[in-house]
Formats: C-alpha cells, structure tokens, sequence
C-alpha cells in the first residue's frame, strides 16, 4: 500500500527548499525517528541523500504531519512497521509504501 504525505516544515532546515526544488522525482528518502523533539515526541523526519553535508551525508527536510506521525511512529519503534519513501514532484510530498502485513496501513489517515 502506497500513501502519499506532505513534507512539512521545510522553511525551517537550511537548504530544504533548494533541495526540493531540484529533487528528481522517485528520489529515495530516508524516515527518521525523533523522540526527544520538543515539538512532537511522535516526530518523524524525512531526510534526503546527499554527500555534502557533514557528518551525516544527509540533508533534512522536514518532517511527516503530526497525524500521520501518530500512528507510523509507534509502530517504528516497536519495529512492527517498515516503509520505503521516495518524493513525488512537485508536490512536495513523500510516497509512504508501507508494508502488507502492517496494522498501520489501516490506520493511516488520508492528508495529502
């Protein structure tokens, strides 16, 4: 199952914007849990590859909805759950596949 999710909060990382701006479409990306944000313990962040950036080679670009974070970050830490996320021009979205055998897919509500 595939769900498209908006990328939010890019005004807020050096460089997102730039970043998704010139971003082929299908470009893989990379899920990364936050717990210790002190906006959302929930907080999932969508980073891209990219070999300039110091130390991690990874240039963050903002963060999955707070909704959608609700339900997919649980489940990522319990490690029940695994996605694939690749970016969809232009929208400015990622592409969410997330595994047959998850309860997740139910749960994962419609926001894009």
């Amino acid at each position: 199952m595939q769900v498209p999710v908006p990328i939010v909060g890019s005004k807020y990382y050096t460089g997102a914007i730039s970043k998704l701006a010139s971003m082929p479409d299908g470009t893989q990306l990379t899920l990364a849990r936050e717990p210790n944000n002190k906006y959302d313990a929930n907080a999932v962040a969508v980073h891209a590859k990219d070999d300039r950036s110091f130390p991690t080679g990874e240039t963050q670009l903002g963060h999955i909805p707070r909704e959608v974070a609700k339900v997919v970050a649980p489940q990522l830490d319990a490690g029940l759950i695994g996605f694939t996320a690749h970016y969809l021009v232009p929208n400015m979205v990622v592409l969410l596949s997330v595994d047959e055998d998850s309860d997740a897919k139910e749960e994962i509500p419609d926001i894009a």
